[in-house]
């Protein structure tokens, strides 16, 4: 797991690299150049600084911290996922009383209120 972290640090300085010496290129050539040349020159850097960006993108997938970003914003969705099912499930509960017990009515009212939602196996909501 180091070696493959090594290889990717290793490839985003390379990245890095790249890109100061696009920098580097552009300071040394703005001078003495006149403006056809120059604007010439800044197209063809400009593409090749996109390139590089969309490369270092790439690498950001995987970055630790992006990754540990994900996971922290993933286990949010999760502990918000919980709340809400358990909110549901004490709805269905509250109208299950008050129904009398009445699977079949139950199941009529889950299916009109559910809509396109309904899961006729599972007699509830659909799973996302």
């Amino acid at each position: 797991m180091r070696e493959l972290r090594a290889a990717r640090t290793m490839k985003h300085s390379q990245t890095l690299v790249k890109f100061a010496r696009v920098l580097l290129l552009l300071r040394l050539t703005v001078r003495g150049m006149d403006r056809k040349s120059l604007v010439t020159k800044h197209g063809g850097l400009t593409k090749e600084l996109e390139q590089l960006r969309q490369e270092l993108a790439a690498y950001s997938e995987q970055d630790p911290v992006e990754v540990d970003r994900k996971k922290h914003e993933a286990h949010q969705y999760q502990v918000e996922v919980d709340k809400y099912t358990d909110q549901i499930l004490s709805m269905e509960g509250w109208l299950k009383e008050r129904l009398g017990g009445d699977a079949e009515q139950l199941v009529q009212t889950k299916r009109m209120l559910y809509g396109d939602e309904f899961d006729e196996e599972e007699g509830g909501l659909r799973e996302l």
